[in-house]
């Protein structure tokens, strides 16, 4: 399974305090093979909890990404062992994102190659 692939299946396990990449718990890796990175998509003015929910069903201390972070966390990933293909196709099929979430995270962006994905793959596959 390619890195990313998991989180938008299945969502996300997303730390949204943490700034520096740690081990995953083994019982995730033993099903997930998965590492955590550090990347900072977004400034620091956007509450680090922002567009994060507690994992179904009940798990409020778990948090994950719903389908419009977790795209732009894929999209960042692009060039980092996820195939652009794939992205592509992820996106493709996501069509009941909230345009007000999205809006929000992509106005907090700091990853100019993920803006330049969204809008990319936005006009190829006539989101926009």
């Amino acid at each position: 399974m390619a890195r990313g692939e998991a989180r938008h299946r299945f969502q996300g396990v997303a730390e949204p305090l943490g700034r520096h990449a740690r081990d995953l718990a083994a019982w995730f890796t033993a099903v997930f093979p998965a590492q955590e990175q550090a990347t900072h998509l977004f400034d620091a003015s956007l509450p680090a909890v922002t567009g994060l929910a507690p994992l179904p069903p009940g798990r409020a201390d778990v948090l994950v990404s719903p389908p419009e972070r977790a795209l732009l966390e894929l999209l960042s990933d692009v060039g980092k062992g996820q195939e652009l293909a794939e992205a592509r196709h992820l996106v493709e099929g996501a069509r009941s994102l909230c345009l007000p979430v999205a809006e929000e995270l992509l106005a907090h962006l700091l990853r100019i190659k993920v803006g330049r994905l969204v809008h990319l793959m936005a006009e190829e596959l006539k989101l926009a």
